[in-house]
């Protein structure tokens, strides 16, 4: 396969090989154990992996079958975007082509389809994003050139006029045009390729791409010259346009001259009324679909081109509909001024209100750039904030760490003391998350569990994901955590001394005569039993709430007044006081088929001490109230009072599953005891929730509702406490809970009588000091599985090409809109002021002053550039608002999570709207100064020209 560069390694792995009897082998059927798939796995080894050549395994070693592993790799130097779909489809038919008659079926596994599918979207949603600001640009500049040619029109329109008068046709006048027109666009099409080449290698050294590391080799190809001729024939045809329509005879421009009509063409026949129309269909329609991406009938996504123009057609509406607006503003602010006895405002605003079409065209044109570059900045700083957004919820906090759970790792409870001597670490949290740990109905959902109580001081939770704070969602949470009463142990014990009580009175052996048959029992006297093995685990209650358990290996029982010693938690790093003893427990190994029928089994004695041999100080059990003892069984739990006069204990009645301890030998499953303070076992009531919108539609809930649930595996009433359109750190498509860790932690204890430990550590990072934070968090003696951080993940969000491409698209957009705005501005100012180089001679003939003539200036074109650029902005704005939510998605085409906020940056936008003013400034200070060396005499006797 040519799109492939293929290595092949031979890999075998011996696994266990061993031999066995067959079924009917005497020594199959006489050992229980084996039979049963109980043996000893210390009598196999494990070999390999064994490493050869192919010649080895095929020649010499004999083998009855082999297994080859073929691995193919894409080679990214020959796979190109276009490429992609084919591939799809040859790897799609590669299963039957490997395919060899008669041989082993042959099976084929791969990954790329997923992945080219995520590079598809991916780049569907730059180009979606890229095209959407190309037709602003492209609507921008094709405006820029008609009015260009425009304004070309009118200053030789006598010219023009005499030239009709003299004989020419339209179409000599025309053909004269497109000369010009070539002059300008073939070089432009030549060059345009090569600039742009030039300009993409720029963006290898400063620029996105570089701040990412990430450079591109831009080549001129036959498209890239294919385009530019296409631009460069719109261009002309622009340019010629305006000529084609405005070569009317002598009379005509005496006419236009003399009475200009006060509304456009496209006006008087509507167009902006339709294009406004479309605009608002196209703009709905996008709002419909959620994005400019849709689905085919065939399900493959695309782009809609209607949904991708409609931004461009609703900033071209916007526009044209606000030079409606223009000439009432002039004419009612003629009527206002021309009372007074001001000359300049009078003759400035009359000139605005008489003459509209000379003005609104420029107008028009910076009114359009600026709500482009409007557009693009607010786009920018949306997609930027959604970018970090993103990546807070997908991190939940800060600082997210995964413990370390291999051999010789910190253990849990000393984890809290460690974390909590770091530098940098603000608040922190225990987490557990249950995947399907939530059964209601026929659906299920995820459970996550965190600290109420400095939740909100660490989750990076945006305000509009709940109807009030998260420090209100939580405060329910914490305040229906239960606080049972439990015996203490004193502060600082490091060690636990823990003294078993076995007293076995009766004990039988069964004698299995048959398969079938009723065993044969034998009574055994207690001190004939034999060996008896042991562990004893307790499960202790730190002062934020948090459960532990701590166990003892196997040992062999020896007597009565030895105690086994555990330890609690190393002497640097001790649990938060105070310390509660929360549970104990024994296991218990019996001779196979030994059955011990009345006895007890449970505690003489609990001590701690701050080293493993002592002192010991005993722990007052019965403090915390009284106990229950059970011996567990999976669905048949049973709590017995325990034996008050002699210690905490089972007392066994020789009836049923739990008054026995039944012996399975050393290999097999113990007796397990359970004793457990009644405060916890006899704990009650509604487990307060929060629970996400997921949640609540799969369970037909709201908020304060009450709803049964199996919280893994038990029977639970939850209170839905509050309720968060998503929470972060969760899967945005599944039902979540979010409940109390310690709440969580002592009703696992109550119904399974074990405790879990937390899957994650979340943490609030000081300013500044996340990076440093999760550094020491990975380096020892931490060596955690993984750390992220909120500014980690925002950063490679931030590095994507996805992302790179549009913000580098939309910082050159800005450009272009800002550069097109000063372009059209300074040129309309300059041939409307040589157009009236005739008229300001008689006005300065008539006595008014240079410095009269620059205020008529600034009044004139100060009055349009400011109703331009509020009306720009405002339109920039508005399209923002009612577009970016939409158009704004993931790298892969999705709608993000949290959803998106509009961001408006008003510093930029400023900072565009002065360089507007500033560059008006500049060009009415420039043509006041050419005015003033204009003699008046040698104007008046030019004429119009």
């Amino acid at each position: 396969v040519s799109e492939f560069e293929a290595s092949s390694v031979l890999r075998t792995r011996v696994v266990g090989i061993f031999t066995i009897g067959a079924p009917a082998d005497p020594y199959w059927q006489d050992d229980p154990q084996l039979a049963s798939g109980i043996v000893d796995h210390a009598s196999f080894r494990t070999l390999g992996p064994l490493l050869t050549t192919p010649a080895n395994v095929l020649e010499r070693a004999k083998l009855a079958s082999v297994q080859v592993r073929w691995r193919a790799f894409p080679n990214l130097d020959r796979l190109t975007v276009e490429e992609s779909p084919s591939l799809r489809g040859r790897l799609a038919a590669l299963p039957d082509q490997l395919q060899i008659a008669g041989a082993a079926p042959i099976e084929v596994k791969t990954g790329l389809p997923p992945i080219l599918d995520v590079a598809e979207r991916s780049l569907q949603v730059s180009g979606a994003s890229v095209l959407l600001l190309m037709l602003q640009l492209a609507i921008l500049a094709a405006y820029a050139i008609i009015l260009t040619a425009s304004l070309l029109v009118d200053h030789r329109q006598i010219d023009t006029a005499m030239l009709r008068s003299r004989g020419a046709g339209p179409w000599q006048l025309t053909l004269l045009s497109l000369g010009e027109a070539l002059l300008l666009a073939v070089p432009a099409v030549l060059l345009g390729p090569w600039l742009a080449a030039g300009a993409l290698s720029v963006l290898n050294a400063a620029g996105p791409l570089a701040d990412v590391g990430l450079s591109i080799a831009p080549r001129v190809t036959a498209e890239a010259y294919l385009a530019a001729a296409a631009a460069g024939a719109v261009c002309i045809v622009l340019m010629v346009l305006p000529v084609l329509i405005g070569a009317g005879r002598f009379a005509d421009a005496e006419r236009q001259v003399s009475r200009q009509e006060t509304r456009t063409f496209g006006q008087r026949m509507g167009l902006d009324v339709a294009l406004v129309a479309i605009s608002a269909i196209a703009l709905w329609q996008l709002r419909a679909y959620g994005a400019p991406l849709t689905r085919s009938v065939h399900g493959n996504l695309g782009l809609d081109p209607l949904l991708v123009a409609a931004p461009a057609i609703g900033l071209l509406a916007g526009g044209v509909l606000a030079l409606r607006i223009l000439p009432f503003l002039a004419q009612a602010a003629e009527r206002g001024i021309t009372r007074g006895r001001d000359l300049v405002s009078s003759l400035g605003i009359q000139q605005l209100a008489r003459r509209p079409l000379r003005y609104t065209r420029s107008a028009l044109l910076l009114m359009i750039a600026i709500s482009t570059g409007v557009f693009a900045i607010s786009y920018a700083a949306t997609w930027s904030t959604s970018q970090a957004d993103q990546a807070a919820f997908q991190s939940g906090a800060a600082v997210r760490v995964v413990p370390d759970d291999s051999v010789g790792a910190l253990p849990p409870q000393a984890l809290p003391a460690a974390y909590a001597g770091v530098s940098g670490v603000g608040p922190m949290s225990p987490v557990e998350r249950i995947s399907d740990g939530l059964a209601f109905g026929a659906a299920s959902g995820d459970v996550l569990a965190i600290d109420a109580a400095d939740a909100a001081s660490i989750v990076l939770f945006r305000p509009d994901q709940s109807a009030t704070s998260l420090g209100s969602l939580m405060d329910p949470l914490r305040s229906g955590r239960p606080e049972p009463r439990l015996a203490e142990l004193p502060e600082g014990a490091t060690f636990l001394r823990i003294t078993p009580r076995l007293d076995f009175r009766k004990i039988q052996h069964l004698i299995f005569q048959g398969s079938f048959d009723e065993p044969r029992i034998v009574a055994v006297d207690p001190a004939d039993l034999g060996e008896v093995r042991l562990t004893v685990s307790a499960i202790v209650r730190d002062g934020r709430g948090l459960l532990y358990e701590v166990d003892s290996p196997q040992e062999t029982w020896a007597g009565p007044d030895r105690g086994i010693v555990l330890p609690l938690a190393p002497a640097d790093t001790p649990l938060a006081v105070p310390v509660q003893l929360a549970e104990l427990s024994i296991d218990v190994w019996l001779p196979l088929d030994h059955v011990v029928t009345d006895g007890y089994v449970g505690v003489t004695g609990v001590a701690t001490a701050i080293g493993p041999r002592g002192p010991w100080s005993a722990v007052a059990v019965a403090d915390g109230g009284p106990w229950k003892a059970t011996q567990a069984d999976p669905g048949q739990q049973q709590f017995l009072p325990a034996d008050a006069s002699d210690g905490v204990a089972l007392p066994l009645s020789g009836g049923g599953i739990q008054g026995v301890l039944y012996g399975n030998g050393f290999s097999g499953p113990p007796a397990h005891v359970v004793l457990m303070p009644d405060a916890i076992a006899s704990l009650e009531g509604a487990l307060p929730v929060v629970a996400n919108r997921a949640f609540l539609a799969a369970a037909n809930a709201q908020g304060g509702d009450t709803v049964t649930a199996r919280l893994q595996g038990e029977p639970r009433e939850l209170a839905i406490a509050g309720t968060v359109e998503q929470f972060p750190g969760t899967a945005t498509d599944r039902p979540v809970v979010v409940v109390d860790e310690p709440s969580l932690g002592l009703l696992r204890l109550q119904s399974t009588s074990s405790a879990r430990n937390p899957d994650e550590w979340w943490f609030a990072a000081a300013d500044g000091q996340s990076k440093q934070l999760a550094a020491e968090l990975t380096g020892a003696p931490f060596n955690s599985r993984a750390v992220l951080t909120a500014a980690d993940r925002a950063r490679t969000l931030g590095r994507d090409p996805v992302a790179v491409g549009i913000l580098g698209a939309l910082t050159l957009g800005f450009g272009a809109a800002a550069l097109f705005a000063l372009v059209g501005l300074v040129v309309s100012a300059a041939v409307s002021a040589r157009q009236r180089r005739a008229e300001f001679a008689v006005l300065r003939a008539l006595g008014l002053s240079a410095g009269q003539l620059s205020r008529w200036l600034w009044l004139e074109n100060g009055s349009v550039v400011a109703v331009s650029i509020l009306a720009g902005t405002g339109l920039g704005l508005l399209l923002g608002w009612l577009v970016l939510p939409f158009v704004t998605v993931t790298q892969q085409g999705t709608a993000p999570v949290p959803a998106v906020i509009v961001e408006v940056p008003w510093s930029r936008i400023l900072l565009l709207d002065a360089t507007g003013a500033i560059t008006l400034a500049v060009a009415v200070a420039v043509i006041g100064m050419l005015l003033r060396r204009i003699g008046v005499g040698s104007a008046l006797r030019m004429g119009d020209d």
